[in-house]
């Protein structure tokens, strides 16, 4: 079976969606049986190089532009490129040529991604990248059809969001979506950003039918109901992947909260400080406890993040922003309660990341957490300060003389439903299903 996946939110920045992003490539290029082709973006203008040899050449340039790592969001062109990817918006050559890496560039590409694979898979697998620029998908004007690309050897194909491309018709079309907060949360967002999104989303809706995976229940029924109950809309959560999770053991903890997220309105983390603070302040909290935000700037936000930066909140609230994996798995090792604020969520993945290192979760009460942390979290039901604060509290009573009992069970949950060996057979029976 052949698949092609186009990956390009793997270089998003480090939220949910990138990491589960790299995980489903992970699933694909190590399922036997399947032979897994993966597909990358340019964000800028692309042009093509030595116009009068049939294999395009590409520089440097383009592959970096294609992995350029972002924190959540596009940077926004000069304007002399803007131009440029306008006017490409408006081409007449729907379909896109996929130009195929070399060995050296592929082998780079999966040590970038951090992307592993047996000699066997990797020998099998191709990376391409398109000639088109991934913003010029998102400019093209209504009027015109959206970009095609040639699928005709392929048993399915396999996309990250709700990009405006389209396939040949005998090709399953499977479009993960983790969410459509934009639409049905604008308030969270910019003005520029809710068209663009809703402008993909529609061309997505329209033409061959497709497979929406969503990664929680309660966003697949808002979907549906959003969109129409005739959608074929499946379900998959992510992988929640820990490395060392064997150690997340009491001896690690110190008296230390995290939130980890991209700093946006969203995410309510001014409502995490201020219900930290409070908490200190009533006595909820002994003096010893610290806050850890880990994440990067996002949007609509850059105040905060500067206070953030220069430790306006306290010593006890410490900021790291652009954290590494390796540091972001210290973050949980260490701190004894994971705190989610979110007003909204598609899956809310911190929240089991924290519990996966034995963090006792205290999150906001919206349906995705429910649906995930379930009865093993604290829920504040009122979005103040003062609430969060009581359910602080609440969490050290909880904990009290019994972490290890407590982290044992936060564990053996995500490991039981959200494990990679979990999360790998829901795909491939999904996958294998549409194949049949």
């Amino acid at each position: 079976m052949k698949v092609l996946y186009e990956m390009t939110y793997a270089t998003r920045g480090q939220s949910g969606i990138p990491r589960d992003t790299k995980a489903l490539a992970q699933i694909l290029l190590s399922a036997d049986g399947i032979q897994s082709d993966l597909v990358l973006n340019p964000r800028s203008f692309t042009k093509r190089r030595n116009p009068r040899t049939e294999d395009l050449k590409w520089t440097s340039n383009e592959l970096g532009d294609a992995l350029r790592l972002e924190p959540g969001r596009s940077a926004i062109p000069s304007v002399f490129l803007s131009a440029l990817i306008l006017l490409q918006s408006f081409s007449l050559i729907r379909v896109v040529s996929m130009l195929k890496l070399d060995v050296m560039q592929l082998k780079n590409v999966f040590k970038f991604l951090h992307l592993t694979s047996d000699s066997k898979h990797e020998s099998d697998s191709n990376i391409f990248l398109l000639s088109i620029s991934y913003l010029a998908r998102f400019a093209r004007p209504g009027f015109l059809p959206p970009f095609r690309i040639r699928t005709s050897g392929y048993d399915l194909f396999i996309q990250q969001q709700a990009d405006p491309i389209q396939v040949d018709k005998k090709t399953p079309h499977i479009v993960r979506l983790h969410d459509f907060l934009p639409i049905s949360h604008p308030q969270y967002f910019d003005q520029n950003g809710v068209k663009v999104f809703s402008k993909s989303l529609r061309v997505m809706l329209k033409g061959s039918k497709k497979i929406w995976v969503m990664d929680s229940s309660s966003t697949a029924e808002e979907f549906k109901t959003y969109f129409g109950d005739t959608l074929d809309v499946r379900v998959v959560p992510c992988v929640v992947k820990a490395t060392g999770i064997q150690d997340a053991t009491v001896k690690l903890k110190k008296n230390q909260i995290c939130i980890v997220n991209t700093i946006e309105p969203r995410k309510r983390v001014s409502l995490a400080i201020a219900g930290f603070r409070n908490a200190k302040e009533r006595g909820l909290l002994p003096q010893d406890w610290q806050l850890v935000i880990v994440g990067n700037e996002g949007w609509q936000e850059k105040a905060l993040v500067g206070n953030l930066r220069k430790q306006i909140f306290g010593v006890d609230i410490v900021f790291k922003e652009g954290a590494p994996d390796f540091e972001l798995e210290s973050v949980y090792a260490e701190s004894k309660i994971v705190l989610s604020t979110s007003a909204a969520e598609g899956f809310g993945l911190p929240p089991l990341e924290g519990m996966a290192y034995g963090c006792l979760p205290v999150v906001s009460d919206i349906p995705q957490h429910h649906e995930t942390v379930m009865d093993l979290g604290l829920y504040f039901k009122i979005d103040t300060p003062q609430e969060v604060a009581k359910k602080l509290g609440e969490a050290l009573e909880v904990l009290s003389g019994k972490e290890v009992e407590i982290s044992r069970r936060l564990i053996n949950h995500v490991q039981k439903n959200y494990s990679e060996e979990v999360i790998s057979k829901k795909w491939l029976d999904l996958i294998k299903g549409v194949k049949n």
